[in-house]
């Protein structure tokens, strides 16, 4: 039987290494470009959400190495306010891949200081090769 003083100091590496990850994960999200790269290969869940004004065509697709993977739509005007959709996955990913959300051709999103429309995830858990 393990030691309290064992296990303790097994968790405390385990939640050491998770941080390192995130931290890693982190860095991989180029802000600018609004592309992830996964820079382990691993199980990723990803959550997206869309934001828009009822009178207009909403989407949002999620693209894995530039291949259109899953998308989250509405086209019906439905009256005045904004409709929200969300969507997510849970994703291998190798290390190098890259994740990104595209909008449709004549087609919108909106968001402002209360975050209607994001784009995030984590590593679920890393796997080896």
């Amino acid at each position: 039987m393990k030691s309290l003083h064992a296990s303790m100091a097994e968790l405390q590496a385990e939640n050491q290494a998770m941080q390192q990850r995130l931290e890693a994960t982190q860095k991989e999200l180029k802000t600018q470009q609004g592309v992830f790269t996964a820079p382990v290969r691993g199980v990723y869940y990803i959550r997206f959400t869309a934001n828009s004004p009822t009178d207009n065509t909403m989407s949002a697709v999620l693209y894995k190495n530039n291949v259109s993977i899953q998308l989250i739509v509405h086209e019906q005007p439905s009256g005045e306010g904004s409709d929200t959709a969300a969507n997510g996955a849970a994703l291998l990913l190798e290390e190098g891949d890259t994740l990104k959300m595209v909008l449709w051709p004549n087609t919108q999103i909106w968001d402002n200081s209360n975050h209607h429309s994001t784009f995030s995830g984590f590593l679920v858990f890393p796997m080896g090769s």
